[in-house]
């Protein structure tokens, strides 16, 4: 190639083209993740809507909200691009210059404006994971600091927002570096916060399980390693530390991982609430039933696992133990810990458990 093809452009002037292009790029490979995930969920709880209409509803509004958030998010960021590298191809630095010091344009403050909004879906989410996990515990007011912490990244986003839609306003120059700092590492915080509460509660609660059942302990899915990757956002909590910490460097990196940050902060609350569609999710009712057990102190059950019928009807799994009567689990494998009433045996299914009780059901509320 020759040499004359090459812009007027120093060489990291060219890097800054390099990770620009890179970094959306790998955004959108993110965002046909994002979009898969999205109609995943969407068939399920809109399949569950009869069943459970208000957590159906509930869920199909959270998930369209981050869906049209990370769609908006993703859009703007093609739509600056093109600015960059064609309408604006002469822009002093090159493309790469125009993208960091133009912040100001009005599809880049829509765009940010949507990925903030996303992050607060994201805190958010996780902030109720976490509440749900730590509702029994004696410990419930550890959700205070990432409450606090939550309060912040808004405020503080709000204003870096505002400082951003003045001309001139950008996320790499000095005035608006120190509020956006204030924000990711609030609303990092809040993320790293919940994700290390959340695997903490998991391992707990399964060391009570264990304890509780003993060598005939049953495979659970809620306490796979995939449940503890997947309920504590641990993908969005790696990515958005690795983005502060280059961002609070100066690294030229923070510029690619802030276009992939953007539809992973969609992503991992999409897997949460795809794992709760599924019947895999914690939710109030398994987290209350589990710290029973744990309190009791009993022995293993005996345990009967009815999984989904087939064709040619269903396949019956039992682990004995020596202090309490049968308990059964049917539906979707779903492992649901409870202690038997003292007046009958215990059915535990999909939907709950219930035993032989004037008191009538306990059921399951979803998410």
């Amino acid at each position: 190639m020759s040499s004359a093809w090459i812009p007027d452009e120093t060489p990291e002037e060219l890097w800054l083209d390099r990770i620009n292009l890179a970094g959306v790029g790998i955004g959108n490979i993110a965002y046909g993740v994002h979009i898969t995930l999205f109609f995943l969920c969407f068939i399920a709880w809109w399949a569950d809507r009869r069943r459970a209409p208000k957590s159906a509803y509930s869920m199909l509004a959270f998930i369209s909200c981050v869906f049209i958030l990370g769609s908006i998010g993703n859009g703007t960021q093609m739509r600056l691009l093109q600015m960059a590298y064609v309408d604006y191809r002469n822009y002093p630095g090159g493309p790469g210059a125009f993208e960091t010091f133009e912040g100001s344009v009005k599809v880049n403050v829509i765009g940010t404006a949507a990925y903030t909004v996303n992050a607060w879906f994201a805190d958010g989410l996780l902030l109720y994971r976490f509440s749900i996990l730590w509702s029994f515990s004696r410990f419930r007011w550890a959700i205070v600091p990432a409450l606090l912490g939550f309060v912040l990244s808004v405020i503080s986003s709000c204003i870096l927002l505002s400082q951003i839609a003045d001309p001139g306003g950008a996320l790499w120059i000095s005035s608006s570096a120190n509020m956006a700092l204030t924000f990711w590492s609030s609303s990092i915080s809040v993320t790293c916060y919940c994700t290390l509460g959340i695997v903490v509660k998991l391992l707990y609660m399964r060391y009570q399980v264990r304890k509780a059942f003993g060598a005939n302990e049953p495979d659970s899915p809620y306490f796979s390693v995939a449940a503890m990757l997947i309920e504590s956002a641990l993908l969005y909590a790696a990515f958005a530390l690795s983005f502060l910490i280059t961002y609070a460097q100066g690294n030229t990196a923070s510029l690619m991982l802030l276009s992939i940050l953007g539809q992973v902060q969609s992503i991992a609350p999409l897997l949460i609430v795809l794992r709760v569609a599924q019947g895999r999710g914690w939710t109030i009712a398994k987290v209350k039933e589990t710290e029973r057990l744990g309190a009791s102190g009993f022995g293993a059950p005996t345990v009967q696992f009815l999984h989904p019928s087939t064709a040619y009807g269903s396949e019956t799994v039992a682990g004995t133990g020596s202090h309490t009567p049968n308990m059964e689990f049917e539906g979707r494998s779903v492992l649901s810990l409870a202690t038997k009433p003292s007046d009958g045996p215990l059915r535990c299914s999909a939907e709950g458990c219930a035993g032989d009780r004037s008191s009538g059901e306990q059921s399951d509320s979803a998410v």
